[in-house]
């Protein structure tokens, strides 16, 4: 019962809890500039949620733990924004296309982009 969602303009992302009869509670809420949709992933009892975040230094990963919204890991992805989302793939694989080389950038959360 929980929605995950953002706002580009507050550079904030939050994990909303919901009643069906007091309706939607704040669980958690943290600063990122996120352009593009979560990819959610994992077991119910240990979700991460994984979406991309603008800085000044360019557009990062970000691996959160979904129930808290703790940052697990984050990765440089590209030195260009372009707001695009990070795929899901297999074996824990995720992919970027990364605007400013061109090229595909495969993630995974126990390693650097590979």
């Amino acid at each position: 019962m929980r929605v995950y969602t953002n706002d580009q303009a507050a550079g904030l992302v939050a994990g909303l809890d919901f009643d069906p009869d007091a309706g939607f509670s704040v669980s958690w809420k943290e600063k990122q500039n996120m352009a593009s949709f979560w990819a959610i992933v994992g077991p119910e009892k240990g979700r991460n949620i994984i979406g991309t975040n603008f800085t000044p230094r360019g557009d990062h990963v970000l691996w959160r733990d979904a129930e808290t919204g703790e940052e697990l890991a984050r990765e440089v992805l590209d030195s260009k924004f372009n707001g695009n989302i990070v795929s899901t793939g297999f074996d824990g694989r995720f992919y970027y296309l990364a605007a400013g080389s061109g090229q595909v950038v495969e993630l995974r959360l126990d390693s650097s982009p590979a």
